[in-house]
């Protein structure tokens, strides 16, 4: 198969009719990925989460704040943000 599927204006059409932009979509992905790698350096000094917050599915705005990992797991992992404590008080 040499010849492509859809011609380059096809596909640019298509693009524009769905409403994907390519530009969003590579900052989104920078974005994650530097989200991600935040994360990682929190989880290294600070240990476990203290809490997590969950997302609204349409706009990923905080719905909720919960100190319970188990009120999460039905959740999807893009919608879940642990929460960290950088100080904590001794008991």
């Amino acid at each position: 198969m040499t010849e492509p599927i859809l011609s380059r204006e096809q596909y640019e059409a298509a693009e524009r009719e769905y409403g994907y932009d390519r530009d969003t979509d590579i900052a989104q992905r920078a974005f994650a990925d530097g989200w991600e790698a935040a994360l990682a350096v929190l989880e290294k000094v600070c240990g476990e989460p203290v809490a997590w917050a969950v997302l609204e599915c349409v706009h990923l705005k905080p719905c909720s704040v919960t100190l319970d990992h188990e009120d999460v797991e039905g959740h999807r992992p893009e919608h879940i943000v642990p929460l960290y404590a950088l100080t904590r008080s001794k008991p």
